[in-house]
């Protein structure tokens, strides 16, 4: 049965926090609702396409017991693309943590990392000797590496209650300071070589955060029921085991029945949402943006028109499941090539999207 979802600090400008209530914490526990985010991505040359990482673990600790309290585990691995945050705030997990003070994050990441960078993907590996961050260990062993982050000015209070955290992957400078994600190729051989730049946001800062920098809550699952294309709604269950309602009456794009009929038939390897508001008395969603991402092999693809157009199969069996148009294509895409693509509309002939990229 999902948790509960209330709302943490009420509806901004710039979209709400959850966290969960009785969630499994014991009386007096904080309920820490953890998030992702990244910067907006400036497409200044150098700056990565896409960048795959693997997340299996992040815990906070507790600056006076030295316990640790885990806020997100994923013993498979939570796999995502860096650049697919930038201006979202992502709900990841929500647990229950000890108040107190705690000083620093631990992560525990795969050591292998995909970039693509200036079209071209690399399989790189993260090093430690790389670290643009004074503030940030990072020591990797067997494949994995652990990234801590110290929490600036002493350390974050969780307090009994509700609690938002976030970690920003800095693909760009989001916060100013001149650090980024450091990405180093070797020109001869090829071989990739990566460090990560990763900012905590402390409770206290989330709302400011958010106002600045224009973002809204995202809600990432692929498990969806009672679709109702003529109300434009439908149930969506998240990767945290939580289920909202999404009402998607304000989201303006052309063919939002296509879009919706598309997550009914099925075959769609993720659904993003972005929440202006939620209603913590049903869960309910009112999304701004609906963005479906589809996964298949180009059967056919013409490069000469813009925006690029392209057949896709979706099942694997060889015939064609949708068309897609798309502003930007990137990596090596020709016919035979898996791709993943992100439509956000239909044009009445083709789904709609920014971009399509080879995996």
């Amino acid at each position: 049965m999902g948790r509960k979802i209330i709302l943490l600090s009420g509806v901004l400008a710039s979209g709400v926090f959850l966290a969960s209530c009785g969630g499994g914490g014991t009386s007096g526990d904080g309920t820490v609702s953890f998030y992702l985010t990244d910067a907006l991505i400036n497409g200044s040359p150098g700056t990565p396409q896409r960048v795959e990482v693997e997340i299996r673990s992040v815990s906070i600790v507790n600056s006076q017991t030295g316990a640790s309290c885990e806020i997100f585990s994923d013993p498979q691995g939570y796999s995502t693309d860096l650049t697919d945050l930038a201006g979202a705030m992502r709900l990841l997990n929500v647990s229950s943590c000890d108040p107190g003070l705690y000083d620093r994050f631990v992560i525990k990441l795969s050591q292998n990392t995909r970039v693509m960078l200036n079209n071209t993907s690399y399989d790189c590996s993260i090093d430690p000797s790389l670290n643009p961050e004074t503030d940030t260990t990072i020591s990797c062993s067997g494949g994995e590496c652990t990234v801590e982050v110290s929490v600036e000015d002493g350390g974050m209070s969780i307090v009994e209650g509700q609690n938002s955290v976030s970690l920003d992957f800095e693909v760009n400078d989001g916060d100013g300071d001149g650090r980024e994600m450091v990405v180093n190729v070797n020109s001869s051989t090829g071989a990739c070589s990566v460090a990560f730049e990763i900012e905590e946001i402390e409770p206290e800062e989330m709302d400011d955060h958010m106002r600045v920098h224009g973002k809204e809550v995202e809600l990432e699952g692929n498990l969806v029921s009672n679709i109702d294309v003529q109300n434009a709604r439908f149930d969506l269950t998240t990767r945290t085991g939580e289920t909202f309602t999404v009402d998607c009456s304000n989201v303006s794009v052309p063919g939002l029945d296509r879009l919706l009929d598309r997550i009914s038939q099925g075959n769609v390897h993720k659904i993003e949402v972005e929440c202006s508001s939620i209603d913590s008395s049903t869960n309910t969603c009112l999304a701004s943006e609906l963005e479906l991402k589809l996964k298949g092999r180009v059967l056919s693809i013409d490069t000469s028109v813009s925006p690029v157009v392209a057949d896709l199969d979706l099942n694997g069996d060889g015939s064609m499941d949708v068309s897609v148009a798309v502003n930007e294509v990137e990596g090596n895409v020709s016919v035979g090539v898996d791709v993943e693509v992100e439509v956000t509309g239909h044009n009445g002939i083709q789904f709609t999207g920014e971009e399509m990229e080879e995996i």
